[in-house]
């Protein structure tokens, strides 16, 4: 991929995600509340890799009540995402998309993700589903980086 698609389709990765990832932190681990995207890598099959840093234009995320809610800037707009989620070992939960306000077509994508806190930072591993054998190009693994930030509201 090139710069200006990588930057796109990691804020589009991003946004699928970092949500999902926080689920997890609402099952009890203490680290439910709010969340802002700072990085994201994608690997590709052939090992290299594309990264991106997010500013102000990262995705804010809050988990609460066994539900997460992603709100992240896009051009154009805001891109709302909603998730369910379920812890399936430590350090690991199995999230579903519920609802996405720019794409219907992706409610009910189901991933298992990795995930770590250190430091007010949560680091975040998932590896999707890709055809067999998958092209060179394709992302076989993303790794993403979030700070835990003050929840605004309720």
């Amino acid at each position: 991929m090139k710069e200006r698609p990588v930057l796109g389709s990691l804020a589009l990765l991003l946004s699928l995600q970092c949500p999902a990832a926080l689920a997890a932190l609402a099952a009890g681990d203490g680290l439910a509340g709010c969340w802002k995207g700072e990085s994201m890598v994608q690997v590709l099959k052939d090992g290299t890799s594309q990264s991106a840093k997010f500013g102000a234009n990262a995705c804010l995320t809050r988990s609460s009540g066994g539900r997460i809610r992603s709100s992240c800037p896009v051009q154009g707009g805001t891109s709302e995402i909603e998730y369910a989620y379920r812890v399936v070992r430590p350090g690991a939960y199995d999230a579903t998309m519920t609802a996405h306000s720019l794409r219907p077509d992706l409610v009910g994508i189901r991933r298992i993700y990795e995930y770590r806190i250190a430091d007010e930072r949560l680091y975040i591993t998932t590896y999707p589903q890709t055809t067999t054998p998958a092209p060179p190009t394709l992302a076989v693994r993303f790794e993403s980086v979030s700070r835990k930030v003050a929840c605004d509201g309720p």
